[in-house]
């Protein structure tokens, strides 16, 4: 009984973190980390997929908040494409910091510095910003305009 009460606090602490952020974005003061706790929390809820790919989503999330640390304090309204564009260089560029334990090297394939990475966890911000655009705090999702090939020419260069 003790386990079920900690872990229902656990889950309602959860919920309750996913509710104020929802009250926030339709208030139009959501935060980015407002945002992605919304995000969590629907895909931890959302029946029907696999747990592979709920699993991948909230990697994505991750993979935002290690290579962009300072998202969760800005407002959507202050994510730019050229914010976007430095964010991306950044990540092709370093990664995630991942490394096997053990591993010799870093490999692009496993540091979170591929094109692969970087176009998931787009993804997961258009996504997040289409909450934001939904609720009426922002007009247009920045993001929106932004395709896999753009992402990949900054993987080439």
């Amino acid at each position: 009984m003790e386990i079920a009460r900690a872990r229902f606090s656990d889950e309602n602490a959860k919920f309750e973190r996913v509710l104020r952020a929802a009250r926030a974005n339709d208030e139009g003061v959501a935060t980015l980390i407002q945002l992605i706790e919304i995000y969590q929390g629907r895909i931890t809820a959302k029946s029907g997929i696999a747990e592979s790919t709920r699993k991948r989503n909230l990697e994505n999330i991750g993979f935002i908040q290690r290579t962009w640390p300072s998202i969760g304090k800005l407002h959507p309204s202050q994510i730019t494409r050229s914010k976007i564009e430095n964010w991306r260089d950044r990540a092709l560029a370093k990664g995630t910091g991942f490394r096997p334990p053990e591993a010799k090297s870093d490999s692009t394939r496993v540091s979170g510095r591929s094109a692969s990475s970087c176009n998931k966890a787009l993804d997961a911000l258009r996504t997040m910003l289409d909450y934001a655009v939904d609720a009426g705090t922002i007009h247009v999702d920045p993001v929106r305009g932004i395709d896999r090939e753009w992402l990949e020419e900054g993987y080439r260069q």
